[in-house]
């Protein structure tokens, strides 16, 4: 799910929930993004029905008949259900052969074979963790499976490398992500729903390394303004990546890292600071850390933010 101003905008997909074995084999299953007593409802079913099979038929890959009964039973007394009539049909089923069936057919979703774009994705964030860098997600729809860009994609992946947003686009990681697969990455990186600019494609996200969202931003936003918002965007993840190896007490790095940030054409408290740290570690002086979360609280309302020329 994705928000478009303020509004919640599905990108395709369902939910269907399992209840299973420890071994994997399917008690019961709801389909749809029910409601919380239907849950809770269906929990207490199959929790019932787990509780009444022995020790050894709960945790066998392969269910004896009196267990196949038990579920087939209970099953069909709700058969009325679509889904408790194919779970009568095929009860104790292990879940890899049953969830196509159940997503496609009960939930009309098409199971997504192809996550390459999302598991890319979810690599790139984990990079940017380690390497302390934000990420710029580039969301598009996908022309095939093989998730071609479209002419408008190509068109904004080539001015981020050849505009005055070139530079701090740079010291971001920039991950092309088919809109499609935005839900299945925000599993894989435990996110909430991002919200977007438009609900047209492309277009983009600039997120901190741990995927929290810093803003929505347009395909037809202006290159200037764009450059600053990744100059700030970099410039708060670097200022933190040295307070911590202050913390850590790695002088030498950390004066590194604020170097950057001092040099960048971007004006802004953060960078006075960094410039201030940066001189108190050359002279030998003891610095005390911050976040640059602390620093934009302390300028609220009063700091601006403009690129030198």
């Amino acid at each position: 799910m994705t928000k478009v101003d303020g509004k919640v905008q599905k990108n395709g997909g369902n939910v269907a929930s399992y209840f299973l074995t420890p071994k994997g084999l399917v008690v019961n299953a709801v389909v749809g993004p029910v409601k919380a007593d239907k849950l809770l409802s269906e929990a207490q079913f199959s929790e019932r029905l787990f509780e009444q099979m022995s020790p050894t038929e709960q945790m066998s890959p392969f269910p004896a008949g009196k267990a196949l009964l038990l579920v087939r039973q209970a099953h069909s007394a709700e058969a009325n259900d679509r889904v408790h009539k194919l779970l009568a049909e095929n009860p104790l089923s292990p879940v890899q052969f049953v969830y196509q069936y159940v997503f496609e057919k009960l939930a009309n979703q098409k199971v997504a074979q192809n996550r390459n774009g999302a598991m890319m994705a979810a690599a790139g964030f984990e990079k940017a963790q380690k390497d302390g860098r934000p990420v710029l997600l580039v969301l598009y729809k996908a022309k095939s499976d093989h998730a071609a860009y479209d002419a408008a994609t190509m068109e904004l992946l080539a001015r981020l490398s050849a505009s005055v947003a070139a530079r701090p686009a740079k010291g971001c990681l920039v991950l092309p992500l088919p809109i499609d697969e935005l839900p299945a990455l925000s599993n894989m990186v435990n996110v909430s729903a991002y919200d977007l600019a438009e609900r047209t494609t492309p277009t983009m996200v600039l997120a901190r390394p741990n995927g929290e969202q810093i803003a929505a931003i347009s395909a037809a936003v202006d290159p200037r303004d764009l450059a600053s918002q990744l100059w700030t965007a970099v410039n708060e993840v670097r200022f933190d990546k040295a307070q911590k190896l202050l913390d850590a007490g790695e002088k030498k790095s950390a004066t590194a890292y604020l170097s950057l940030v001092k040099s960048s054409p971007v004006k802004s408290a953060l960078r006075d600071l960094a410039k201030q740290q940066w001189e108190q570690l050359r002279a030998g002086k003891p610095v005390a850390s911050t976040t640059a979360a602390a620093v934009a609280n302390q300028k609220a309302g009063t700091s601006s933010v403009a690129i030198d020329q």
